[in-house]
């Protein structure tokens, strides 16, 4: 078997060293981030925007680069590489948390667009009730406010306010009136196309 070069020994000590202070100090994005998190605040006024873990990660690289240019030594080399190693993992780390966030978020965009479109189709349903439930052939529809209540307006057929017979006694929202009243003057159209084709007398299926 042959014998480890002195590259992969000072590697394999670096993945000791890095595990053993694991063990002490808790994991290194743990560790950096309270780090860090202590300079954003005392140097919050100096810095354009806040610093992260893997930069505590780079400075100490840094700061082990300027101990070995005063002296060189072994173990300068050894702790580049553990803390090096260290910045790989975080970033590693802030990618995956990244990447389930985004994709957490777009679950939920799904889920919401999901939802409104059940909504709408539930809100289309009830409104082509409604239409149906004053159908009549041959009617003209409009709006007209709820002197009552501001916000809802009553439907009815276009010159007759106040014919109730073909009229919901409560009132809709503005929108909700203008939909129906859409729907109501879509099915007056294809009722006299029909009726001019066929002669039919049956309102249009809701």
């Amino acid at each position: 078997m042959p014998s480890e070069s002195p590259r992969e020994r000072l590697l394999l000590d670096a993945a000791a060293a890095t595990r053993e202070r694991g063990q002490s100090y808790g994991s290194p994005r743990d560790h950096f981030a309270r780090t860090i998190g202590a300079i954003n605040a005392v140097f919050a006024h100096k810095l354009r925007e806040p610093l992260t873990p893997a930069d505590w990660g780079i400075f100490m690289v840094l700061d082990k680069c300027a101990r070995e240019q005063h002296l060189p030594k072994r173990d300068n080399m050894t702790d580049v590489a553990g803390y090096a190693g260290c910045v790989a993992e975080i970033r590693d780390e802030t990618e995956a948390f990244n990447a389930s966030w985004d994709l957490g978020n777009k679950a939920n965009d799904q889920s919401e667009a999901a939802h409104k479109e059940e909504l709408a189709a539930m809100r289309t349903k009830w409104m082509r009730a409604e239409a149906r439930a004053v159908f009549a052939p041959g009617l003209r529809w409009t709006t007209r406010p709820n002197p009552m209540r501001e916000k809802d307006s009553f439907i009815h057929v276009i010159d007759q306010p106040n014919r109730r017979e073909n009229a919901p006694m409560h009132g809709f929202s503005h929108q909700d009136a203008a939909d129906i009243v859409a729907i109501l003057n879509d099915w007056a159209e294809q009722h006299k196309a029909w009726d001019e084709q066929i002669g039919s007398t049956n309102g249009p299926e809701a």
